[in-house]
């Protein structure tokens, strides 16, 4: 706008110039004669006019400032509200915390590479050695492939425990309290760490100190707690003693299953025992240079103990030996004389897999006296099924695509139990087809006997 009016009054200035040089009036007939000689005059005459038009085009377009942000002064007379000391103490040390944890998992997303290349490159380089000798005609060595199993189960442990803890962190993770009969669930432990046993030369006893017949909790998150607190015993003690045992104890009115894992080993200071059960993380770096590991078994092991109703107790003492005790709720029905394990000679087992690895688990199966009968179908599963009569049926519900699911449906409508071994597990849906056990895939094939053990029979 105030480009416009300098252009106009610059304009009119012009005019009554030029009018006044010719001396003719401000008339339009002067002006127009004043001009009629030389018409470029008028580009001159009214270039004024179009220079304020175009400015006031431009002052249009220009974007409006946008107007300053008010400022809230504090009246006079006040002060600025303080933070209390507190909540500064308590924002500081949540921020130390969360670079603690942050420093913590990338070593261990860093030592995690090691780990699993460790166990791989193991595989990859006896198998290779063991094809070569297969080419040149020679037969493999047993040793080679004891290694290759050796690693390759190492290898599994290290992918369970890191999805486990994502399920657990994911909330995805369930367990299913039961009753567990505890001696079988010693045999079960014993003959899994059997071999771990002997490696540093130690000596493992189990004890069962009261009479106790069955405890509550998943069998299957149970035996993997336990079977976890004995390999670190068995890591961290040479030439000692590792035991076993179960107890009773009350406390608050209510009665307590103690699982004691003992050890002779090179023990724990109090520093240490404070991030025994933080994630990603192990007593100190010294011990993994020394021992190797990840950190998340126990992490893993204290969560899946809280899911049960429980907790792990640790006592040590630096240079003499530790003492883990998992602890579980017991009703008073449970406390009764023990009982062995079932046979499973003669035991008649359907399974639906077609997982060529599922024959390995077959061959041990018939090993120990079971009448096993193999089917790659569901078509061929349901016939078989309706045809003979099983004591157990175990199935992969991933068989043929959607079809595992709707057989185990079918299958749960009858009086044969099904246990599930697949690497899909929806408890919910478990829960309502009525399945007997759940086995994660790969099989463990100590976890899937042990699934088959508990199956009811009629």
């Amino acid at each position: 706008m105030a480009g416009s009016a300098v252009g106009f009054v610059v304009a009119v200035g012009a005019l009554l110039l030029d009018v006044q040089l010719n001396q003719r009036g401000f008339t339009p007939s002067g002006l127009l004669s004043a001009h009629a000689d030389n018409p470029a005059l008028w580009v001159t005459a009214l270039m004024p006019i179009q220079l304020g038009v175009l400015a006031w085009a431009l002052t249009r377009s220009s974007p409006t400032p946008p107007p300053e942000p008010s400022r809230k002064r504090t009246p006079a007379g006040t002060r600025p509200r303080m933070v209390p000391a507190t909540q500064l103490e308590q924002a500081e040390k949540a921020r130390e915390e969360a670079v603690r944890a942050s420093h913590s998992k990338s070593l261990f997303l860093a030592s995690m590479s090691h780990e699993l290349r460790t166990p791989l490159n193991a595989i990859i380089g006896y198998s290779e050695m063991m094809r070569e000798d297969v080419d040149a005609g020679m037969s493999a060595e047993p040793a080679d492939l004891v290694r290759v199993s050796t690693a390759a189960r190492h290898l599994l442990q290290l992918i369970n425990n890191i999805l486990d803890l994502s399920k657990i962190g994911a909330g995805k993770m369930s367990v299913v309290l039961e009753p567990v009969i505890v001696n079988a669930l010693f045999e079960e432990v014993s003959a899994t760490v059997g071999p771990l046993a002997t490696k540093n030369g130690n000596t493992f006893k189990t004890e069962i100190r009261e009479r106790i017949h069955k405890v509550q909790g998943d069998h299957m998150r149970l035996r993997q707690v336990l079977i976890n607190l004995l390999g670190n015993a068995f890591k961290f003690t040479k030439d000692g003693t590792v035991t076993l045992s179960v107890d009773v104890e009350s406390q608050d009115g209510f009665e307590w299953a103690l699982f004691q894992v003992t050890d002779t080993g090179i023990g724990m200071t109090a520093t240490q025992i404070e991030r025994l059960f933080s994630e990603y993380a192990q007593a100190d770096s010294g011990i993994k240079r020394e021992f190797g590991g990840t950190g998340l078994g126990l992490s893993i092991s204290q969560r899946l103990s809280e899911m049960m109703g429980g907790r792990i107790e640790v006592e040590s003492v630096a240079g003499k030996g530790s003492t883990f005790t998992l602890r579980l709720p017991l009703p008073e029905q449970m406390k009764v004389t023990p009982a062995r394990l079932r046979s499973m000679r003669g035991l008649r087992v359907l399974v639906m897999d077609d997982d060529p690895v599922i024959e390995t688990v077959l061959r041990r199966l018939r090993r120990e006296g079971v009448d096993v009968h193999a089917v790659r179908t569901a078509d061929d599963g349901r016939e078989l099924a309706a045809g003979q009569e099983f004591d157990v049926i175990v199935l992969d519900v991933q068989l043929g695509g959607s079809e595992g699911w709707k057989l185990l449906e079918e299958l749960g409508k009858g009086h044969v139990p099904v246990v599930v071994a697949s690497v899909e597990d929806d408890f919910d849906r478990r829960n309502r087809f009525g399945t007997a056990a759940f086995v994660q895939k790969p099989v463990d094939y100590d976890g899937l006997l042990a699934a088959i053990q508990r199956a009811p029979r009629n």
